[in-house]
């Protein structure tokens, strides 16, 4: 792989039929969780790289981005939720 990469598009949860408005914005690489093997392809032949990290992707996020809110001062309170969701565990 020798493409620069530009702009990346994220997308948390199952957002693998949504590529094509990653391509729409210009994304170069949209990372999302359940990217079937033909919308893989699909992606790739459109010139769109993907990466699957699966679901449960946003808690690497959440403290970035109520950051960056806060960083905008909105008068509003940010909160960050707590709750963990992820039905699997590693064993």
């Amino acid at each position: 792989m020798t493409q620069k990469i530009g702009r990346i598009a994220i997308c948390g949860g199952s957002g693998g039929k949504l590529w094509p408005k990653a391509l729409e914005k210009k994304a170069d690489i949209y990372i999302t969780g359940d990217i079937y093997y033909h919308v893989g392809h699909d992606m790739l032949s459109a010139g769109l790289l993907g990466i699957d990290p699966g679901h449960y992707i946003e808690h690497a996020f959440i403290g970035l981005v109520a950051d960056k809110l806060r960083s905008f001062d909105l008068g509003v309170k940010i909160y960050e939720s707590q709750e963990k969701t992820n039905p699997f565990y590693d064993i």
